[in-house]
């Protein structure tokens, strides 16, 4: 009797999650995630994962910055999928924060809640159910490699991305007695949206066209996928892995290889730095 492998995934509704649980349907898990917005595109996700590759999926509606729902969560998916092999940590509140100066303590602390301290806590509920289970498991971090380079206005989402990738390597020491590898993965720039979605967003023809010329700055010509990311995490889970723990996997296409300007700086920076800031004489706080 072939068993199947069972797989949590946090944010998986859209982008960079999505393509995760499709790929790892595909490989023939079962597949249980949560999303905290846009129901319709999390059910159009199991109805495609259930359709296509005939693997059970589930999704559960939480909200990581509220007491309990973490744990609530992680209960629900190991108590539908029967148990669990594979943790992706995906989820993240996606903003920079901006300036220093310009922080807000409620950004600050959402991005605290979901970006760091979620990670922490669905990995130790996952962690714990498969020490006492006996399950030889991997958790896979979803990183960037916005933790190795510093980004003017991105000081909070590098930070914690950094405490990240050295808590992955950290967990990796606490859950090798038990043979259970922990690593992570740094996407560098992946298209997640489509031209359709950004108009929908409000972006402008020109916004639209900066975004485009992103793909010829990057070495190999191109933005990274959603599946790019996928097959990584295929390969970390896979016992071809099977000797890899706490290591951080960047794929970016070279991206932030020396010299490599993610974007261009605020009008007015053309003849500096990339990383130039702008100096301002007024404020709104």
């Amino acid at each position: 009797m072939n068993i199947r492998k069972k797989a949590i995934i946090t944010g998986a509704s859209r982008g960079i999650g999505r393509g995760i649980a499709l790929t790892l349907a595909q490989e023939g898990y079962d597949i249980a995630f949560n999303y905290s917005s846009h129901d319709e595109k999390a059910q159009a996700v199991v109805e495609q994962i259930k359709t296509k590759y005939g693997v059970n999926c589930y999704a559960f509606k939480s909200h990581f910055q509220e007491k309990g729902a973490i744990e609530l969560f992680v209960r629900q998916a190991i108590d539908a999928l029967n148990g669990v092999d594979l943790l992706v940590n995906n989820a993240v509140y996606a903003v920079q924060g901006g300036e220093l100066i310009d922080i807000d303590t409620s950004t600050m602390d959402l991005m605290f809640a979901v970006n760091l301290r979620g990670v922490v806590l669905v990995s130790r509920e996952v962690a714990r159910y498969m020490v006492k289970n006996n399950v030889e498991g991997n958790i896979i971090n979803i990183s960037s490699v916005r933790a190795e380079r510093a980004f003017p206005g991105a000081g909070l989402y590098c930070g914690i991305k950094a405490a990240i990738n050295q808590m992955t390597c950290c967990f990796a020491l606490d859950m090798a007695p038990y043979k259970i590898r922990v690593n992570a993965i740094e996407p560098g720039a992946t298209r997640v949206r489509n031209i359709e979605d950004w108009r929908q967003e409000g972006l402008t023809d020109e916004e639209i066209a900066e975004k485009e010329k992103l793909s010829r700055k990057i070495p190999l010509e191109r933005m990274g996928s959603p599946e790019d990311i996928a097959n990584a995490v295929v390969f970390l889970a896979s016992d071809k892995a099977s000797y890899i723990t706490g290591s951080v996997l960047k794929i970016d296409g070279g991206l932030i290889l020396a010299g490599m300007p993610e974007e261009k700086g605020v009008p007015g920076s053309e003849d500096r730095g990339w990383g130039y800031v702008l100096k301002r004489t007024e404020w709104d706080w």
